[in-house]
């Protein structure tokens, strides 16, 4: 349930005005790298855009899970989805390249 309230609240983060900009940049970059993504029955999101948006947001997801319960945790948690699995399996694979696309774009949500 808790990664449930993350990943939803992480979607209100990133939709706020203030973000529209870095979120168009990191969309951009996720584009050049991820140059062709699944849809829905691939393990990505309802469209396009969406799979994009979603290594975003469930990067931050399993970056706040990790923060609250600790790395372990937050990679069984994130292992265990039956959803999006194209797009968690970015997550833990390309997780720095994801991190620094993040960090650079001023979109991070958790600070130690």
């Amino acid at each position: 349930m808790l990664a449930v309230f993350l990943h939803e609240q992480i979607h209100r983060f990133l939709a706020a005005p203030d973000n529209r900009n870095q979120l168009r940049a990191a969309l951009s970059e996720l584009r050049e790298i991820y140059t062709q993504v699944p849809d829905s029955g691939d393990g990505g999101a309802a469209s396009e855009y969406s799979t994009y948006l979603h290594l975003l947001v469930n990067w931050l997801e399993f970056d706040a899970l990790g923060k609250l319960l600790g790395q372990s945790q937050a990679h069984e948690v994130i292992e265990g989805k039956d959803i999006y699995e194209w797009i968690y399996g970015r997550v833990l694979q390309d997780t720095l390249k994801l991190e620094s696309i993040v960090v650079q774009n001023d979109l991070g949500i958790v600070h130690e």
